[in-house]
């Protein structure tokens, strides 16, 4: 070929619904808004998020949890009445919607917990296991409930439960940290979520403490040099024999309390 032959290919993207790219989208501004408000502790911007969600996403499938954060957001900042239409909403307009009944809570109004709800016959069953002290069974159920029954109104008081067990019956706190995260990133704004955040919060800061703590010995340990390397090998005063005879060359001390004033 020429030197000046250059073969020209058109750049290949990815192919993807434009469904699929504002669903990607509305997670993303759902993710920061959730992150402003709870770890960050920036309400306004978390405001921003929440409200642009509704505003451009009218659609998204999690509407009823940001129609519920915002709702906590006016419950903070003083203006009840804003927040009670957004949790009205929610208890009229999502009744299967696990987030339901905590807008239930927020209104005092009945709980929507019905037997019509699939999963409440093994959740049930999981409580007498647990009743018997068959942990591992009742753990192994609650665990189907939440995979599942996505959309149950049993699937946060799983999550809590699991977690409540390995951390209180199986002795594992690490699952029951991972399960008490999975509560905070799904109900965030639940009762459950209020009991452990607390604890999921000083478990990453002890963790956190470890690492630095090993980053920070690792690195004195790369500063800190073999001592054999500052070592003067023509200082033969180091070995036993010749410091013995080096001794020799000193005379013994005087006894100065023998002398006398002349």
């Amino acid at each position: 070929f020429d030197d000046d032959y250059v073969i020209e290919q058109q750049p290949i993207y990815p192919k993807i619904s434009l469904d699929s790219l504002e669903s990607k989208i509305a997670t993303h501004y759902f993710t920061l808004g959730n992150l402003f408000f709870t770890d960050m502790m920036r309400p306004d911007s978390a405001y921003f998020y929440y409200n642009l969600l509704l505003e451009k996403y009218p659609n998204f499938k999690h509407k009823p949890r940001v129609m519920f954060a915002l709702g906590t957001y006016y419950e903070t900042n003083d203006q009840a009445e804003k927040a009670n239409e957004l949790y009205s909403i929610i208890y009229d307009d999502y009744k299967t919607h696990p987030i339901a009944n905590e807008a239930a809570k927020k209104l005092r109004k009945p709980l929507l917990r019905t037997k019509s709800d699939p999963a409440l016959e093994d959740y049930l069953l999981a409580e007498e296991l647990i009743e018997i002290s068959d942990f591992d069974s009742a753990i192994f159920l609650l665990k189907e409930i939440v995979h599942n029954y996505p959309e149950s109104v049993y699937k946060a008081k799983s999550l809590y439960t699991i977690g409540w067990l390995y951390e209180n019956e199986v002795q594992q706190p690490d699952s029951a940290i991972s399960y008490y995260q999975k509560l905070l990133e799904e109900y965030r704004y639940s009762d459950f979520a209020l009991v452990v955040i607390d604890k999921v919060n000083i478990y990453k800061a002890e963790q956190e403490k470890i690492l630095r703590e090993k980053k920070e010995a690792e690195k004195l340990s790369t500063q800190v040099e073999p001592i054999s390397d500052h070592v003067d090998q023509s200082d033969t005063l180091n070995t036993p024999g010749v410091l013995s005879e080096s001794l020799e060359d000193f005379s013994e001390p005087v006894d100065t309390t023998q002398i006398k004033d002349q």
